[in-house]
């Protein structure tokens, strides 16, 4: 009888320590949720910020690669054939 009172113990031991690991990680689950949405709203509020600056940009709101300025230079025209002319003619 005295052994199962210590199997008792020591399972109700493991269970009460399960329950404070498990509530800990809920605290932390639920606190980096709150960030994530706090997160997301100043993502969303940047992003329509990011737009109504850019509609009101002098380009009429083109992105930059449609103007060959930000990311890639506009290709050279030289008269030569070029390989990607080359290789789009194929």
């Amino acid at each position: 009888m005295r052994w199962i009172l210590i199997d008792i113990a020591i399972a109700l031991v493991a269970l009460a320590v399960m329950a404070v690991l498990v509530l800990g990680l809920w605290r932390r689950v639920t606190s980096l949720g709150r960030e994530v949405s706090r997160a997301g709203e100043l993502v969303g509020r940047a992003t329509e910020d990011l737009a109504r600056v850019q509609d009101a940009a002098p380009h009429g709101g083109a992105r930059p690669n449609e103007l060959h300025t930000a990311y890639a230079p506009a290709p050279v025209r030289t008269g030569r054939t070029t390989r990607r002319s080359r290789s789009a003619a194929r």
